[in-house]
């Protein structure tokens, strides 16, 4: 999977190209791209958790939020807590918008506990830290 490197040390870097990263962040571009593999959350708790629980999630996968928690599977269940960066605003091509992740939280039986606004642009959309409770 091609993955982009942005030239702010990486921090907005994506398996998404950028859509109006620039319009709502300012001056981030993709300094490159790389092939990387890919795997899912229950994939990676498997290998390190030893059979242990946890009680929080935090993500912050620039639009590939949806794609994680789909990823998570049963793993999901576990958690009390989950911490989201989410977007209403097209930041990356391809991206999860915070109304499908709030859908799908919801069907895991979450809601929204408290939401954090990090950015807002007029014309372009707004940026929160979500969290989400069971």
């Amino acid at each position: 999977m091609r993955f982009y490197v942005t030239d702010n040390d990486g921090l907005s870097s994506s398996m998404f190209a950028p859509e109006k990263l620039r319009e709502l962040w300012g001056n981030i571009e993709v300094a490159g791209s790389i092939e990387v593999h890919t795997s899912t959350l229950a994939e990676e708790l498997k290998k390190v958790a030893n059979g242990g629980r946890f009680d929080a999630l935090v993500l912050d996968v620039q639009g590939a939020e949806l794609k994680v928690l789909q990823g998570a599977g049963p793993v999901l269940k576990q958690f009390r807590w989950v911490l989201d960066e989410l977007s209403d605003a097209v930041v990356y091509q391809g991206a999860c918008s915070r109304s499908e992740v709030e859908a799908f939280l919801a069907a895991e039986g979450f809601h929204v506990k408290q939401d954090f606004l990090k950015i807002s642009k007029p014309g372009v959309g707004n940026e929160w830290d979500v969290l989400f409770e069971r």
